[in-house]
């Protein structure tokens, strides 16, 4: 339901401030099996990675969100100095090749891939 809501949003945004409507939503897929990797404590050396399937994955979701709950007491204590990393994929297209567009039609690339960018920085930032 998020990702749907967080779409349209990024859609509405991409269309009201791309003129060249050569700015569209990428849809970024994890694989099926993920690889984990872990310490028993600090100072122990790494253990073998192992993959995880579908189960293993919602487990260890699960114990994370557990542990930031018991961390911040289930919300009652702030999580300071921490860091929120945002994955937002946005797909730039031009109407013709690279040299058609900078030979032909005069565009730099790098300026319409800059405006990309801060449309999609737009979707953040408020």
């Amino acid at each position: 339901m998020y990702s749907n809501q967080h779409n349209n949003i990024q859609t509405c945004r991409f269309e009201a401030l791309d003129v060249g409507n050569a700015l569209r939503p990428t849809i970024i897929s994890p694989a099926v099996h993920w690889t984990k990797r872990e310490q028993s404590s600090l100072l122990a050396p790494p253990a073998t990675p192992r993959i995880l399937d579908a189960e293993e994955q919602r487990s260890e979701r699960g114990r994370a969100l557990d542990l930031i709950d018991a961390l911040t007491r289930s919300g009652a204590l702030r999580l300071e100095d921490a860091t929120l990393h945002v994955v937002l994929a946005a797909t730039h297209g031009f109407d013709k090749g690279l040299v058609e567009t900078v030979v032909q039609e005069s565009v730099n690339p790098v300026d319409a891939v800059e405006r990309s960018s801060l449309i999609m920085a737009s979707c953040i930032c408020r």
